[in-house]
């Protein structure tokens, strides 16, 4: 039994503990009644016993209106508050109301600016498709009849080779549009530039030899 209630029995840590939170709480409310008191106080001397001395003198100089507007007072206290409170919530109520409305309003009006930029976005896809097949067709219109044109029968295979590497991403590069009759004819201008090199270079050659016969003569 000893033991037990050794065991059960609260520590003076414990009991110190306990102690100070009291006396925070004591002095808290303590606190609270003070700051309570001082504003009833400054109000009873700042407004409730002005208004009471002010009410007993105009009781005193005229006592039937001073009991008219006591009645009215009383009287009229509830609707003012009533009325008071009903308008705060009509307000309240109707601006709710028009805020959801306007809500409401623009998110419809929203869709159907969204519903109209979809469908100009739409036209403007397909336009598009459109367009590109176009000048793609024409494009390869356009090549299939001057390769026909220049190369003859040979140039369906080059237009088909063509179109195909067109098709698969590979464009050709800027030799390939070059004509082959500019790249006959470059070839042949080379040719010629060639041949006339070679004609000046045996000519000086011929006449390097005789002017060292000469020489070897004298």
């Amino acid at each position: 039994m000893g033991a037990s209630d050794s065991w059960n029995s609260p520590t003076p840590i414990a009991k110190s503990k306990t102690e100070g939170q009291k006396d925070e709480l004591s002095t808290q409310f303590d606190r609270s009644i003070s700051i309570v008191r001082d504003y009833t106080n400054r109000f009873e001397h700042d407004y409730a016993r002005p208004v009471l001395n002010s009410s007993w003198a105009f009781f005193d100089k005229r006592p039937i209106s001073a009991v008219f507007i006591a009645f009215f007072s009383l009287l009229s206290f509830v609707p003012i508050i009533t009325f008071l409170g009903t308008s705060i919530f009509v307000i309240a109520a109707f601006t709710t109301v028009a805020l959801s409305g306007a809500a409401i309003a623009a998110f419809v009006v929203i869709l159907g600016f969204l519903a109209v930029l979809v469908s100009i976005l739409a036209a403007a896809f397909f336009t598009s498709i459109t367009l590109t097949v176009l000048v793609v067709s024409a494009y390869i219109l356009v090549r299939f009849a001057i390769l026909v044109r220049r190369e003859g029968a040979s140039g369906i295979a080059d237009w088909a080779s063509e179109t195909k590497r067109q098709f698969n991403g590979r464009w050709q590069n800027g030799f390939d549009h070059t004509p082959s009759d500019v790249l006959s004819d470059s070839t042949s201008n080379s040719g010629v530039i060639f041949q006339d090199t070679d004609r000046t270079s045996g000519i000086r050659d011929n006449s390097s030899k005789s002017d060292h016969d000469i020489k070897t003569r004298e």
